[in-house]
C-alpha cells in the first residue's frame, strides 16, 4: 500500500455508488480531505489505534508518513483495509466504507458547550458533564459520539455515555492518552466551567427500537463503556425487555461506576450486571478470565438476544467468533467498531 506520489498534487477518492468523490491533497490524511468536503467517514480515536476508519482498499496506494498505525501493528483490522485518520493518498483511491453523514444532509452540529463538573473516575480517567445551548437542541441516539475541537483545529471523538435525555447535560469520559497527543493536551486543559466546542453527534452504532420479546446483551470492554453505559440507561427507560450487561477490565481500579452499577441492578431486577476481570483474582462476585469467554459461558440464558458491544477490536472479534459459534444470528450482533 505503500508506494510514492507526486508532491503537490490532488488525488481523486472514490467511495461507491451514490457517493460523493472527493480531492485529498498532498500531506493531509484521507479523513481530513473527507471533512473538509463535507463527507463524514467513521472514525473515533484519530490516531490509528481504534480501527473504526478502516476502509477496504479497492483500488490505489496509501502511505503512512508518520509511521505503520497500532490497529495495522496488532492485526486488528484486515489486511486489505487502510485506515483514513492516518492514511495518505499516493494515487487516486476506490474505497469500500459508508460515509456517516454526507454535506447537506443534515443532522451534526457544531455547538459551544459549558463544562458543569469534573470527576475522576479512574487513574488518567475523567467523568465531564457538558452543558448545552438550551435554545439549540442537541438530538443524538445512546451510542453515537461527538468530537471536541481545539483552538489550534485539531478535534479527538468521545462517545456519549448518557442516555439522550432533553435538557440534561452530556457525558463524556475523557481518557488523557498518550503524552503530548491532543487527547492528552485536551484532557490537561479541563477546568470547570471552561468552554469547549463540539461537533456531532456522529455513529452509525446506535439503540434502536428493540423487540421487546427479545432479551438485550450489553458487552463493554474497556473505555467502550461509555456508549454501552448510554444504551444501558436508554433500554431500562424503553421497555420490559430483560437487560443483560457484561463488562470487562484487566483489574478492579478500572471498574469505575461499579457501585452504581450494582445499585442499579438491586433497584431493577430486569438488569443483570456481571463484570470480569482478566489480570487480577476476582472477590466475589466478579468474575475472572476474558469476557468474550464469560458471555459464552452464559449463552444458553439469552441465546435469542440481541447484543451491543463495545470495545477494542480484539475484543470483539473474540466475541462475535465466540457467539456465532454458539448459534448466534450476525443480523443481531451490532458493535461500535468494524469486526474483520
Amino acid at each position: 500500500m505503500v508506494a510514492s506520489g507526486e508532491p503537490g498534487h490532488e488525488w481523486l477518492v472514490r467511495l461507491g455508488p451514490g457517493e460523493a468523490p472527493f480531492h485529498v491533497a498532498d500531506g493531509e490524511t484521507v479523513l481530513d480531505a473527507g471533512r473538509r468536503a463535507g463527507i463524514d467517514l467513521p472514525h473515533a480515536c484519530r490516531g490509528g489505534r481504534c480501527g473504526l476508519c478502516a476502509a477496504r482498499l479497492l483500488e490505489g496506494r496509501c502511505a503512512y508518513p508518520d509511521g505503520q498505525p497500532a490497529a495495522l501493528e496488532l492485526r486488528a483490522v484486515p489486511d486489505d483495509r487502510v485506515l483514513l485518520c492516518r492514511a495518505h493518498a499516493m494515487s487516486d483511491l476506490r474505497l469500500d466504507i459508508r460515509p456517516i453523514r454526507a454535506a447537506g444532509s443534515g443532522g451534526a452540529r457544531r455547538l459551544p458547550a459549558r463544562i458543569v463538573s469534573i470527576e475522576t473516575l479512574a487513574p488518567d480517567l475523567r467523568r465531564v458533564l457538558l452543558k448545552l445551548p438550551r435554545a439549540e437542541p442537541f438530538a443524538f441516539r445512546a451510542g453515537q459520539y461527538l468530537d471536541i475541537l481545539t483552538a489550534d483545529g485539531e478535534r479527538r471523538s468521545y462517545s456519549i455515555a448518557s442516555a439522550p435525555e432533553p435538557g440534561l447535560p452530556v457525558e463524556l469520559h475523557i481518557r488523557r492518552g498518550t503524552p503530548g497527543g491532543v487527547g492528552a493536551r485536551l484532557y490537561d486543559a479541563l477546568a470547570p466551567a471552561g468552554l469547549l466546542e463540539i461537533e456531532g453527534p456522529f455513529g452509525d452504532f446506535a439503540f434502536e427500537a428493540h423487540d421487546p420479546a427479545r432479551p438485550l446483551v450489553l458487552v463493554a470492554g474497556g473505555t467502550g463503556f461509555a456508549p454501552v453505559r448510554a444504551i444501558l440507561y436508554a433500554a431500562l427507560a424503553a421497555g420490559e425487555f430483560p437487560v443483560f450487561l457484561y463488562r470487562g477490565a484487566r483489574n478492579a481500579d478500572e471498574l469505575y461506576d461499579h457501585e452504581a452499577l450494582l445499585k442499579l441492578g438491586r433497584d431493577s431486577p430486569r438488569l443483570r450486571y456481571v463484570a470480569v476481570l482478566s489480570e487480577q483474582v476476582p472477590p466475589p462476585p466478579l468474575r475472572g478470565g476474558w469476557l468474550h469467554e464469560a458471555v459464552g459461558a452464559d449463552f444458553a440464558q439469552f441465546a435469542d438476544a440481541s447484543f451491543y458491544a463495545a470495545g477494542p477490536p480484539p475484543m470483539l472479534k473474540a466475541l462475535r467468533d465466540a457467539l456465532i459459534g454458539r448459534g448466534m444470528d450476525l443480523g443481531r450482533f451490532h458493535s461500535d467498531l468494524p469486526v474483520p
